[in-house]
Parts: structure tokens; C-alpha cells; sequence
């Protein structure tokens, strides 16, 4: 009888058991912090250099990332870890970020994750990580999270972190193979995968920079705060640029194509040799500047040789003055 209703009893509790949330395991929130202002740093002991040097930056980022945003909001949490793998640690695991990230921000929190070393080990480059991720941060306020397509938040992001291989070759293949993803196709599906996703930053970042190129940083804070006021992106985009997307993208792929020109070199010896020329110069202007330092050298050595010269020749005459001004008063 007892066995008969445990038999009865086991399907249910199993299925209470399924039926109840389960607990996400709590995220780590390191024990050290340091702060300014609104802004906090927290990390764990061993990485207190690193925080201090976050701390000292953050502010100054995000007063220049406001400038594009019109951002008045102040505050940030940031937590450091020393690698990737710890980083996954520091949110509960709904919200884990990709395994390729050396940063991740969650705008709705104000919460940014950086780790000092990039999922490949290497030391992540803290400054651009930093900037990338209070970009997102400040989109978000800036436009009271209303919805913004992904190329444009990655896009903004990418601003100001200056010149990189990485995204000029990135960009120079898509476009060799005919990659390009269109940006209306972005919007809808932003990849996942590493490779695709690497065209995809690259792109964003350089249709955002050719809009900052062409109209200045005035109109690109004026297209987040149309946003922000309720506009839709695209009435926004219009209003501000006088032109829809596919207009700007046709002028930006259009841009695209001069600049990358050169590229069917890639299928001659054109570019062996172009290659060849570059190395002759920069290897001329190094024996050159080589050759410029050993001159400094040289006339630094002579220089010192001629004072040394000159210094003995001073002693001899002032001793021979002496010893000439000695005889004249034995003889009077």
C-alpha cells in the first residue's frame, strides 16, 4: 500500500520539482573597490594596479564619449577580471558574454566587465576596451534604451580608437570577395560566429566613421537625441542626413570601392613589387635615421674631445702665467 503510493507520489513531486525556478548561480562581485565621483571600480587584490589605472580613465572616456551621445548620466560599475574565463563569472550565466569578448557592457544595469587578458591570453588592450564598452553604456541612456540598429551601436562604439589593421584587412577582404553584409541585414540578424562578426564590427565601425567624416559629430548626436525624444531610427536618420539608409550606404559603398582600388593588384606582381618599394623606403629611412644618430654620436664625441683639448691647453697657459708671474716678482 505504502509502495503503491509512493509510486503515485514520485510523478508528482518530479514534476513540482520541474516546475519550480531554479537558482542561477550568484554572480561574483570582487571584494576590492575603488572609486571616484560616480564611478566604481571593483576587482580582486591581485589586480589593483589595473583598476587604478581604469578608475583614472574612466572619466575623462566618458565625458568624450558624451560629446557624441549627449549622455548626462555619470555613474558606471565596472568589475575587472584577470582573464576571460573569470570574467564569465562576474554576471550569473544567463548573462555570460561571448567567448571571444575581452569586455562586455549591460546598459540597463550600467554595468561594464573587462578582463585583463583577451579570451587567446594576451593582454587586452584596457583603453579601447574601456571605451567600447561606455560607448554601449551611454547609447543606451542617451536614448532612454529605445531600440537602435546593432551596427550603429557597435559602429559608435568603434569611434575614436583610431586607425587598425585588423579592421582595415578585415574590410579590405570582405570587400575583395564581395562580403559586405548589407546593413539593413545587420539590423535584422547581427552574426554570432567569429569570422562573420569581424566584418561585421569592421563595417559598422567605418559606415559610422564615413557618417562622422562626411557630416561631422554634431549630426550624429543629433540622430541619438531625435532618438532619444521617440523618433524612429530610420524618420531620424532621414531627418538628419537627408537621406534613408540605402542612400547613405550606397555612398559609403561607393567610397569603399575607390579606396580599395588598388586591390586587384592582389592577382599580379603589381603589388610584389609596390610591397618591395614600401620596404626600400622604410628600410632607407631607417639606415637614414640610423646614420643621422651616429653623426650626433660622432659630434658629440668630437665636441667633447675639442672642450677636453681646450680645458688642457687653458691649465698649461694658466700654470705658465703663474710660474711667468712668480720669476717676475723674484726678480724685482
Amino acid at each position: 500500500m505504502k509502495r503503491a503510493a509512493l509510486t503515485l507520489l514520485l510523478p508528482l513531486v518530479l514534476a513540482l520539482s520541474l516546475a519550480l525556478p531554479t537558482r542561477a548561480a550568484a554572480e561574483h562581485i570582487p571584494a576590492e573597490v575603488l572609486r571616484t565621483g560616480n564611478i566604481t571600480v571593483r576587482f580582486d587584490a591581485a589586480d589593483r594596479a589595473a583598476a587604478a589605472r581604469v578608475l583614472a580613465a574612466a572619466p575623462d572616456t566618458l565625458a568624450r564619449v558624451a560629446l557624441l551621445t549627449g549622455d548626462a548620466d555619470d555613474h558606471l560599475d565596472i568589475r575587472i577580471a584577470p582573464s576571460a574565463r573569470a570574467m564569465r563569472a562576474l554576471v550569473p550565466p544567463d548573462l555570460a558574454p561571448p567567448a571571444w569578448a575581452s569586455g562586455v557592457a549591460y546598459p540597463e544595469r550600467g554595468l561594464i566587465l573587462l578582463t585583463l587578458r583577451d579570451p587567446n591570453g594576451a593582454a587586452a588592450d584596457l583603453d579601447d576596451v574601456l571605451r567600447h564598452e561606455i560607448a554601449h553604456v551611454s547609447l543606451h541612456r542617451a536614448t532612454g534604451g529605445r531600440p537602435l540598429p546593432r551596427w550603429f551601436h557597435e559602429g559608435v562604439a568603434h569611434l575614436g580608437e583610431g586607425f587598425s589593421w585588423g579592421h582595415t584587412f578585415t574590410l579590405m577582404d570582405a570587400a575583395l570577395h564581395g562580403r559586405i553584409i548589407p546593413l539593413a541585414e545587420l539590423d535584422e540578424h547581427f552574426p554570432a560566429r567569429e569570422n562573420p562578426v569581424a566584418i561585421a564590427y569592421a563595417q559598422s565601425y567605418d559606415f559610422v566613421d564615413y557618417l562622422v567624416e562626411k557630416h561631422g559629430t554634431v549630426a550624429l548626436r543629433g540622430l541619438v537625441m531625435r532618438v532619444g525624444r521617440g523618433m524612429p531610427f530610420q524618420t531620424a536618420l532621414r531627418e538628419v542626413y537627408a537621406d534613408g539608409l540605402d542612400g547613405l550606404e550606397e555612398g559609403w559603398v561607393a567610397e569603399l570601392r575607390l579606396r580599395y582600388l588598388w586591390l586587384p593588384m592582389v592577382t599580379t606582381g603589381l603589388l610584389l613589387w609596390a610591397v618591395g618599394a614600401v620596404l626600400l623606403f622604410f628600410g632607407w629611412r631607417r639606415r637614414r635615421r640610423q646614420n643621422r644618430a651616429r653623426l650626433l654620436v660622432w659630434a658629440a664625441e668630437e665636441a667633447a674631445r675639442d672642450a677636453a683639448r681646450d680645458a688642457r691647453i687653458a691649465a698649461r697657459q694658466a700654470r705658465a702665467d703663474s710660474a711667468a708671474s712668480v720669476s717676475s716678482s723674484a726678480s724685482a
